[in-house]
């Protein structure tokens, strides 16, 4: 006789094989299929949102639950769109377009991501900065990614200051230490407070699989700092 044991794990594996057949095939959510991004072949999921501005827009159902928690701060999904479309509206009419580069050097505050899906909803490519570098490992990262803007807080900016100079590109402050919209610490810098709150998205150019969403310095098993997008 057939042992039961035997029996049992040969029917759900064929119960696995049909849940997983429905999950693949055509029109299912995991269905994949190769395309061409930039001149290579990938796999990818055929019902996957076609970019991140998709991603970000599903999660506006969300409403009035709390999206960010920070100390006494709080953000509904409601205002978090609000100001990150009142950032991206911002940045497309600062000229900063799909292509360009945007630098943020932050600690883990809110405005870390609501500049970021503001940026990537609008195909402005990241370049994320860690906050922990010294002012040679800051220079070089500036350098290299070549940002048109950089966004930071008080610590980045009031201990690097020098550093940041050598750029060419607009720099806005997030917060001074604990105490959100503070002073400038210098001037020709400009307060993220000062974004105008303006509802709703222009008409915008989201980012699709051949553009890169983020500029990432890492050193990997190296002893400088390499790029990754």
């Amino acid at each position: 006789l057939p042992n039961p044991a035997l029996v049992g794990i040969i029917k759900m594996y064929e119960i696995y094989k049909e849940v997983w057949q429905e999950l693949i095939s055509e029109g299912a959510p995991f269905h994949v299929e190769e395309i061409e991004v930039r001149g290579s072949p990938m796999r990818v999921y055929s019902e996957a949102p076609a970019s991140l501005w998709e991603i970000w827009l599903a999660s506006a159902v969300h409403g009035d639950n709390d999206y960010l928690v920070y100390d006494d701060e709080r953000w509904t999904y409601t205002q978090a769109h609000r100001d990150v479309a009142s950032i991206a509206n911002w940045l497309l009419g600062q000229g900063i377009v799909t292509g360009d580069r945007v630098a943020i050097a932050l600690r883990n505050y809110p405005e870390w991501l609501l500049c970021y899906w503001a940026c990537v909803s609008t195909g402005i490519t990241v370049v994320g900065m860690n906050a922990w570098w010294v002012e040679d490992e800051m220079k070089y990262g500036l350098e290299d990614s070549e940002p048109k803007l950089l966004i930071c807080d008080g610590e980045r900016l009031a201990v690097r200051a020098s550093r940041f100079s050598i750029l060419h590109s607009s720099q806005i402050q997030c917060r001074s230490g604990s105490c959100r919209r503070q002073a400038a610490i210098r001037s020709g810098i400009l307060h993220c407070h000062k974004f105008p709150r303006r509802g709703g998205w222009r008409e915008i150019e989201v980012l699709r699989l051949s553009k890169f969403s983020s500029f990432a310095l890492t050193y990997g098993r190296i002893s400088k700092v390499k790029d990754t997008f």
